[in-house]
């Protein structure tokens, strides 16, 4: 029996289709896609299709890609090694320039990012949708993300003691050995005292970072009763 053949579905909608042999490349060498990256980028082209359009400019009888200039080298490697493109072209949005350099500023609008995430942030975004770090870690790449550091701090509750229980099932969190207070874990019991009315930076009535009271120093040597006060 012969092999399904693998296609890259159109899922987005566009007034305009085109045939990506009939596009010109324009970001130059502003960016390259690395093996690593294009496993995951084929990974989501074969999940998810084609799932935004091309954002290009009309100009000189050419048409330029502003966005999806990695997609797009993607495909063509993936055609190259079988994988068919659903009606051999994409949808495609057309944008307003005056000039060259007007369309090269909008390469660079394409690529910013303005809004900011953290590994938090994230987590708790994929929390409350049900994204497992699988999915994430097959098909997506945040330059700004170690995988690693996100999925031994967040996701990784692997971690044993000598006698082989997992810490998290022991303690409800690795203890404070090997806590980081950044980790999602620890932020969502922090909120959960938050919502009981637990504030432990005023438990002794002082301020934030800790009791007014001074230390008592014991360098002449002399000793302490335990609470604080000279003997």
């Amino acid at each position: 029996m012969a092999a399904v053949k693998q296609v890259v579905r159109v899922t987005c909608s566009s007034t305009d289709l085109i045939d990506p042999k009939k596009l010109t490349p324009f970001q130059g060498e502003l960016k390259w896609l690395e093996d690593k990256q294009y496993e995951k980028l084929k990974t989501s082209l074969l999940n998810h299709g084609f799932v935004f359009p091309v954002f290009g400019w009309k100009h000189a009888r050419k048409n330029y890609v502003i966005d999806a200039h990695q997609r797009l080298l993607a495909l063509t490697k993936m055609q190259s090694e079988g994988i068919a493109l659903e009606g051999n072209k994409v949808p495609i949005v057309w944008v307003e320039a005056d000039n060259e350099v007007d369309a090269r500023k909008l390469i660079l609008l394409a690529v910013s990012q303005y809004g900011r995430y953290d590994y938090d942030s994230m987590y708790k975004f994929m929390s409350e949708s049900g994204i497992s770090f699988a999915d994430v870690k097959s098909e997506m790449d945040f330059p700004t993300f170690n995988m690693g550091t996100f999925e031994a701090g967040w996701f990784d509750d692997s971690r044993v003691d000598v006698a082989g229980e997992k810490l998290s099932e022991r303690f409800g969190a690795p203890p404070f050995s090997v806590l980081d207070a950044r980790q999602g874990y620890w932020q969502e019991r922090k909120r959960q005292w938050l919502e009981l009315g637990i504030r432990s930076e005023i438990g002794r009535g002082g301020p934030p970072g800790g009791s007014p009271r001074p230390a008592a120093d014991y360098s002449d040597g002399a000793r302490g009763d335990g609470h604080g006060r000279r003997i």
